[in-house]
């Protein structure tokens, strides 16, 4: 006799999927073994991870985090953060202006279209009269606002 096959006209125990078995698509498998005897697999609850608290490194509000979860910032500053983060650069086809340096007269092209053509500086000039700025001290009289 073959124990695989139920002999004609025998129960046959419900399938997982039918509305007879109870709970319907979440119920466990069913599977014959013998003459009459149901041997029901069931799978194992999925394990719950712990959560903990920890304070945001920013503003110091405790929020809760896994186990396998490594942030320093609360969901809200992080959010914030991530909207002041610059947009990345652009890639692809760029417009290039040609212009010629007000300071040594070079010919160059900028990916920037300078707001006056006539006062516009190669990068070497630029970098330059930045670095010149730097060093300067700002003069208080400049800003009358501050103190």
């Amino acid at each position: 006799m073959n124990a695989t096959k139920p002999k004609p006209g025998a129960p046959v125990a419900p399938s997982a999927n039918s509305p007879a078995s109870g709970t319907g698509a979440a119920a466990p498998k069913a599977v014959l073994k013998g003459a009459g005897v149901k041997v029901v697999k069931r799978q194992a609850p999925a394990p719950v991870e712990p959560t903990r608290e920890k304070p945001c490194s920013q503003c110091n509000r405790p929020f809760k985090l896994t186990s396998e979860q490594k942030f320093h910032l609360c969901p809200r500053c992080y959010q914030k953060a991530q909207s002041k983060r610059p947009a990345p650069p652009r890639r692809g086809t760029q417009v290039l202006t040609q212009i010629t340096c007000s300071s040594c007269g070079i010919q160059e092209y900028l990916t920037i279209v300078p707001t006056d053509p006539s006062k516009a500086l190669c990068a070497a000039c630029h970098s330059a009269s930045r670095e010149k700025a730097a060093r300067e001290p700002r003069a208080s009289a400049a800003h009358p606002n501050t103190r």
